[in-house]
């Protein structure tokens, strides 16, 4: 088990969403979707874990299912015991014991074979400054430290092409790779299975997509309420398109207080800032903030003016707040008036703002950086 020291903690809020779409293949052959995820919050700790169902196994998305809903609370309910734990084969043996059992009791259920029933596992658990991560098979775990991303744990193959490992495989335990450490540093993580990966991951280069960035900063100020449409919107219109497999996707990021507690370069990001000039940088954080700071309320653009010191209300309009409503942090409502999404626990997107800020992602972002491998 690899641990990474850190020697202060503190006491964070951690925030996720989930989103799960089934591939165009499962569709034309009128089958279900085999990706499931789940999320469970208890007390100070939260679980997130996803599972792809082996396409070959009938039942398959029963199983996943399963394995998603008996880890998450696994990992809750016992989340201290396997993190003091010294090694990692308390977890392992107890989890998969733990899945075979009820996969045994749901194949007499439905009388089939447990191997009918086959998924993989991805899952990470945090509580405050310390997080958990079990990594079976195929899929990626990756996590964001500072404005960086990186991956904590890469896909699993078999010995054959198109093959990896299963939590009902025989080398379940052997395969199953844990790692735990401190996150004093880490803000966020990211679970996505293999029809996610086609978009968002590079195996040659071991590189997560840049905008998996920008969303877990949305994450970080804004609301599941807000950010879960937006992920759903992104791989039904997004990454469904490069794969004809199911899709699925959980973000878990530190809920900051406000958007200021951010360092410049993740403000840049999260403003999508793209200027080299430090100093004209600067200028539009402060904008975007002096906007931000003064929709408390909801404003009309011509409020709005007034309060920055802008009087060109075209300009204002162009410059300023069209970009923060493609960014999805502000929302113009019927009465012409905007309104502040970041920082809001009563956030709500109409299907229309969705899609557009869906549509930003595929703009802004090089959202299948696959495409660069293969040039």
């Amino acid at each position: 088990m690899s641990v990474i020291k850190e020697v202060k903690t503190q006491t964070h809020k951690w925030e996720a969403v989930q989103g799960t779409v089934t591939g165009s293949s499962h569709i034309q052959e009128n089958k279900v979707c085999q990706d499931k995820t789940y999320i469970m919050r208890q007390g100070s700790v939260l679980a997130a874990a996803l599972a792809d169902g082996a396409g070959s196994a009938v039942l398959s998305h029963h199983g996943a299912e399963l394995v998603v809903r008996e880890t998450c609370r696994m990992l809750v309910e016992g989340f201290d015991r396997y993190y003091n734990s010294s090694t990692p084969l308390l977890l392992k043996k107890e989890l998969l014991e733990k899945l075979i059992g009820e996969l045994e009791t749901m194949a007499q259920l439905y009388e089939c074979e447990v191997k009918d029933l086959a998924s993989t596992l991805l899952s990470v658990a945090v509580k405050d400054d310390r997080f958990l991560v079990v990594h079976l098979g195929d899929g990626v775990v990756g996590y964001s430290r500072g404005s960086e991303l990186k991956t904590a744990s890469v896909p699993q193959n078999g010995e054959f092409a198109n093959t990896t490992y299963f939590v009902t495989s025989p080398q379940a335990f052997e395969m199953m790779k844990i790692r735990k450490g401190q996150s004093v540093e880490i803000n966020g993580f990211i679970l996505m299975s293999d029809g996610s990966e086609n978009s968002l991951y590079s195996r040659q280069r071991n590189e997560l997509a840049p905008i998996l960035q920008r969303l877990l900063y949305r994450l970080s100020v804004t609301s599941s309420e807000y950010l879960e449409p937006v992920i759903q919107a992104s791989l039904e219109d997004v990454i469904k398109k490069k794969t004809r497999d199911d899709c699925s996707l959980v973000l878990i990021s530190k809920h900051l207080r406000t958007y200021d507690e951010m360092s410049d370069d993740e403000m840049n990001d999260f403003f999508d800032i793209r200027t080299s000039g430090k100093h004209a940088a600067f200028i539009r954080r402060k904008r975007y903030q002096e906007i931000l700071d003064a929709l408390e309320s909801p404003q009309s653009k011509s409020e709005l003016q007034k309060a920055v010191g802008i009087k060109n209300g075209a300009y204002f309009e162009r410059k300023w707040l069209i970009p923060l409503c493609n960014l999805g942090y502000i929302v113009r409502n019927k009465d012409d008036k905007y309104r502040r999404v970041v920082n809001s626990c009563q956030c709500s997107k109409k299907k229309e703002e969705v899609k557009q800020t869906a549509e930003e992602i595929v703009q802004t972002a090089d959202v299948n950086i696959r495409s660069s491998d293969e040039d």
